[in-house]
């Protein structure tokens, strides 16, 4: 991902203008994140931590709000395809050159869920980030940095989510071997879905039945659902505690 500047003509954007001081700071965010497409997962829940990586203090309410309003300024267009959430950035060929070969989200089109009124948003004169040619050279060495940074940033939002983190190393360890050779944003997407519902399922109320952080990442359990008869599940989280404290894995 090339680093990318803002062009002049922010300063006489009505749009840009209309935008309140925290929505400013969104849009601008996130044209850093979105890829050489325009392009980006649009989950708030992920966002928060993809985005303010040191400001624990911002909510996932305050990210939707003002992720509302830059649809409803036309600064982005929102869709959905498969179920999951993303955002485009109107005019963005016309901003920049692109230089990868393909995005790595899916386009506007393939939506199933992307209304009327903001498809139209396409055609909003929107000024964006416009790639440096001066950086060109180093461009490769940007996006590898890019992507190592990405990583770490969804790396202390899952630290921060996840509710029995020991031992920072071993469960970094454990994350890089989890989302190598795999999207990362989508898969720590699907991890904080499945800590969400286990948390609500009640099956990790007593912390003695949750597995330490490690653990979870090298077992893949984001992949299993939790069970609906919770003590069941205590019995079967006691019996894996004690298996995995024998074999000192815990």
């Amino acid at each position: 991902m090339p680093n990318r500047i803002i062009k002049e003509t922010i300063r006489s954007s009505k749009n840009v203008s209309d935008l309140s001081d925290f929505g400013f700071r969104v849009w601008v965010y996130l044209i850093t994140v979105a890829d050489d497409y325009g392009r980006g997962m649009a989950d708030t829940d992920l966002l928060c931590g993809v985005l303010f990586p040191r400001r624990r203090n911002v909510t996932e309410a305050q990210l939707r709000k003002a992720i509302n309003e830059l649809s409803e300024h036309g600064m982005i267009q929102l869709y959905e395809v498969d179920g999951e959430k993303y955002f485009f950035f109107p005019n963005w060929d016309t901003h920049q050159s692109i230089r990868a070969k393909r995005s790595k989200f899916p386009a506007p089109s393939d939506s199933v869920n992307s209304s009327e009124s903001i498809c139209m948003q396409m055609n909003a004169n929107v000024p964006v980030i416009q790639s440096n040619p001066i950086q060109s050279e180093s461009e490769s060495e940007s996006e590898s940095e890019s992507k190592e940074n990405i990583k770490d940033e969804l790396f202390e939002h899952f630290w921060s989510i996840y509710p029995r983190t020991v031992d920072k190393a071993r469960t970094r360890k454990a994350f890089d071997k989890a989302i190598k050779g795999q999207d990362a944003e989508t898969l720590v997407g699907e991890m904080l879905n499945s800590i969400r519902e286990w948390k609500a399922s009640g099956a990790w109320d007593d912390e003695q039945f949750i597995p330490y952080s490690a653990t979870w990442l090298n077992g893949s359990r984001w992949t299993a659902k939790p069970p609906q008869h919770k003590n069941k599940l205590s019995n079967l989280e006691r019996l894996y505690r004690e298996e995995m404290e024998r074999n000192g894995k815990m």
